[in-house]
């Protein structure tokens, strides 16, 4: 996901449910701001949700804390996934050694019953 750009990435994790259309919709105000800021040569005017930031200011210091909140939870959220994912599969790795040490143990026992039937004859 780092090829991905932000645009990118705030439409798969609204795809994958992670956040909702509100969220999403403030996610790309605020995208649309930074964008604003990074590719701007003059820093006398800047537009926030089209108005003067000056006038807005309230409404884009309320919708930042509300997309990092959003993003905090996005993020906690991939994590307990990644570590149920590994617990499954740490957990089916484990019944896989024990089957395979059963099935070797009573392979060897086949054996043994095997040889000493031969041993017998």
């Amino acid at each position: 996901m780092d090829d991905f750009d932000f645009n990118r990435k705030t439409k798969l994790v609204h795809s994958w449910g992670l956040i909702d259309k509100e969220e999403k919709k403030v996610i790309d105000k605020i995208r649309r701001f930074r964008n604003q800021l990074a590719h701007s040569f003059s820093d006398s005017y800047f537009e926030y949700d089209d108005k003067p930031l000056k006038e807005s200011f309230p409404d884009f210091e309320k919708d930042f804390y509300s997309v990092f909140t959003t993003l905090i939870g996005v993020n906690e959220r991939l994590w307990e996934e990644q570590d149920l994912i590994r617990s499954t599969i740490e957990y089916m790795e484990a019944q896989f050694k024990e089957i395979d040490s059963s099935r070797l143990s009573s392979r060897i026992t086949d054996r043994r019953m095997l040889v000493d039937a031969r041993s017998k004859e």
